[in-house]
């Protein structure tokens, strides 16, 4: 009976969490680390800059030049507030051109911040990150040149640069790939607890930091994946199936032989 009044107030909660979340939104910002040149987009206050397009609260589109590089068909996407099952931040048809000629490399962060999310609704959950590149034409050096993915939660629902800092963050997970062939690379999963469920909330910041050369040109998508933990009684749901499922099939081997 405990365990089902429990549930009947996360619910509750939940419902709450969802309906105090229209205003869920994403925020993309791009900056050359060498001029400080930075542009950003917040689907929340509208009115951003030139060569952003805001498809909807969740969905942003960029294209044009910040500092040294180019930028062309950047999207953030995600599925604010969550569903019951998942709750996903990406960035997809990130392609960034280095577009002077100075020597040395120069750097582009990109962060994606989603804000608002309220499911799923299990005090632990994991989180998940991937990535992949694609060289596109130009010249590459694997000892200079990368592309350093990390992503994090804040059980706070806060997403300033503070807020994510390695001290705040619930989470922290991330992977290197160098640019000079097409890779991917698997940031892992980590679980961590959202101590408030539905209220505040919790938010995810994904970021790609670009160290080019000059003329260089790479292609990259990145993936963020937060998911309840499975309960202990699930768990061994699964497991007594899939002993359930190795005894038959012991047993048709047997009766074949």
């Amino acid at each position: 009976m405990k365990n089902v009044l429990t549930k009947v107030a996360l619910a509750a909660t939940v419902l709450m969490g969802v309906a105090s979340s229209a205003n869920a939104f994403v925020v993309l910002t791009m900056t050359d680390l060498s001029t400080a040149t930075t542009v950003t987009c917040n689907t929340q206050i509208g009115g951003c800059g030139a060569g952003f397009s805001i498809i909807n609260a969740n969905f942003v589109n960029f294209s044009g030049s910040v500092g040294a590089f180019d930028v062309a068909s950047t999207q953030g996407l995600s599925n604010a507030p969550g569903s019951a099952l998942v709750a996903t931040a990406n960035t997809t048809s990130l392609t960034v051109n280095r577009n002077d000629g100075a020597l040395g490399t120069k750097s582009l962060l990109v962060n994606f911040v989603v804000f608002d999310f309220f499911s799923p609704t299990g005090v632990d959950k994991t989180v998940q990150g991937s990535a992949s590149t694609t060289a596109g034409q130009g010249f590459f050096n694997a000892a200079t040149e990368s592309v350093n993915t990390s992503f994090r939660v804040n059980s706070d629902n806060l997403f300033t640069n503070a807020d994510f800092s390695l001290a705040n963050a619930a989470a922290s997970i991330g992977c290197l790939m160098a640019t000079s062939t097409n890779t991917s690379c698997n940031a892992g999963t980590a679980v961590w607890s959202d101590p408030a469920i539905g209220m505040p909330g919790f938010s995810t910041r994904t970021q790609q930091a670009f160290t080019l050369e000059a003329a260089s040109v790479i292609n990259t998508t990145s993936s963020l994946t937060i998911r309840n933990v499975p309960e202990p009684m699930t768990l061994s749901l699964v497991g007594a199936a899939l002993v359930g499922l190795g005894f038959a099939s012991r047993r048709r081997a047997a009766a074949k032989a």
